[in-house]
C-alpha cells in the first residue's frame, strides 16, 4: 500500500461502523420479508485539484506605495469560490498586515498578472499558494537589513510602515525610498505552478498535486 493509502484508513476506520449499522439495518427489514427489500451502498469521490498533469501556475504581485498602502494585484476569477476573500487573507497574514488595509486590484489583464482559470478549488490551492510565497518575499525585502527580529509586526501609516517587535520599533520612511517601474518602494511577484508528471502507458503517476476524498 502506498504512503498516501495509508493515510486514508483513519477515514475506513471511521467509515466502517456507519457501514455496519447500515447492513444491520437492511438485514432486519428484510428478515420481515414482503416484497420490498432494503440494500446498503458507498458512494465514494477521488478528484484531483488543476490540470490533469499539466503546467497550471498562478503569479502574484504584491507590493507598498510611498504612502504606505499595501497593494494586492490577484487575477484570479471569484465565481462563487470565495477567491476575492480567501487570496486576501492569505497574502495579508503572510506579510503581516490587517487585511483591510490592503488595496485589492482584481482580474484585468492589464493590472494583475495571469492567475490561471477559475475551476473549483484549484485558485485556492495555487494562487493561494502564489499569494503566500509573495507575501513572504515582500516581507524579507521590508526586514532585510534593518536590526528588528524576523516576527516584527508591520504596521503600515501615512508615508510610513512601522516594523515593530519585543523590544523596539523601527519607522521607514517610504516617501524618500525610489519607486520601481509600478510605482511600489517595495515589490514582490511570485509564481505557483504545483507540481506534476504524466501518466504512463499503463496509467500510474501524479497529475496532480493534491487531492480531495470522501465517502458517504
Amino acid at each position: 500500500m502506498t504512503d498516501r493509502g495509508r493515510s486514508r484508513r483513519p477515514a475506513r476506520r471511521r467509515l466502517r461502523p456507519r457501514w455496519s449499522r447500515a447492513r444491520a439495518a437492511c438485514v432486519s427489514f428484510n428478515r420481515h420479508g414482503g416484497r420490498f427489500r432494503r440494500g446498503a451502498g458507498i458512494a465514494a469521490f477521488l478528484y484531483g485539484c488543476g490540470n490533469t498533469a499539466l503546467s497550471n501556475p498562478s503569479t502574484i504581485r504584491f507590493g507598498i506605495r510611498p504612502d504606505g498602502t499595501p497593494v494586492l494585484h490577484q487575477g484570479a476569477v471569484d465565481a462563487g469560490q470565495g477567491a476575492n476573500t480567501v487570496i486576501p487573507q492569505i497574502a495579508a497574514d503572510t506579510l503581516g498586515v490587517p487585511v483591510t488595509s490592503l488595496e485589492i486590484i482584481g482580474p484585468d489583464t492589464s493590472r494583475t498578472p495571469d492567475c490561471g482559470r477559475t475551476s473549483a478549488s484549484r485558485q485556492t490551492f495555487v494562487t493561494g499558494r502564489a499569494a503566500k510565497d509573495a507575501g513572504r518575499a515582500l516581507r524579507e525585502q521590508i526586514l532585510k537589513g534593518r536590526d528588528i527580529a524576523a516576527t516584527a509586526l508591520l504596521e503600515p501609516g501615512e508615508g510610513t510602515l512601522r516594523l515593530r517587535d519585543d523590544f523596539r520599533c523601527v519607522d521607514v520612511d517610504l516617501r524618500s525610498l525610489p519607486r520601481d517601474e509600478f510605482g511600489y518602494v517595495f515589490r514582490a511577484e511570485e509564481t505557483f505552478d504545483p507540481p506534476t508528471t504524466t501518466l504512463d502507458g499503463d496509467g500510474q503517476g501524479s497529475p496532480y498535486a493534491v487531492y480531495a476524498f470522501g465517502a458517504q
